[in-house]
């Protein structure tokens, strides 16, 4: 509990307000040469904790999501083929640069 309140306090974020998570994870370790899974327990920073961040910085500017179908490419027996897809987009704003930040990921990347 002293190293997730110690990761959760160096970033300056509260796991109560659900802006750090501490997920466990499967991680192939090797023990006396032979290789082993283990459970291992890690930070993982949520989009309130980003947000946080952003906005401990000074300089955010804004964000925008949305989503729209987009044609994707997709590999099909060796060829790649366009299909539609359900894309989720974000845009982040910084007040110090004049151009977002954007991110997209498809619908069919999660399911």
């Amino acid at each position: 509990m002293k190293y997730y309140l110690s990761v959760a306090t160096k970033y300056d974020l509260d796991p109560f307000l659900r802006q750090i998570f501490f997920v466990p994870r499967r991680a192939k370790v090797t023990k006396n040469g032979k290789d082993v899974w283990v459970e291992k327990i890690e930070p993982l920073v949520g989009r309130d904790g980003f947000l946080a961040i952003a906005h401990k910085s000074g300089k955010f500017g804004g964000i925008r999501s949305y989503s729209e179908i987009k044609n994707y490419p997709k590999l099909v027996n060796n060829q790649w083929q366009y299909t539609q897809d359900l894309v989720a987009i974000c845009e982040v704003y910084r007040t110090d640069t004049n151009k977002p930040f954007i991110v997209e990921v498809a619908y069919s990347e999660y399911v």
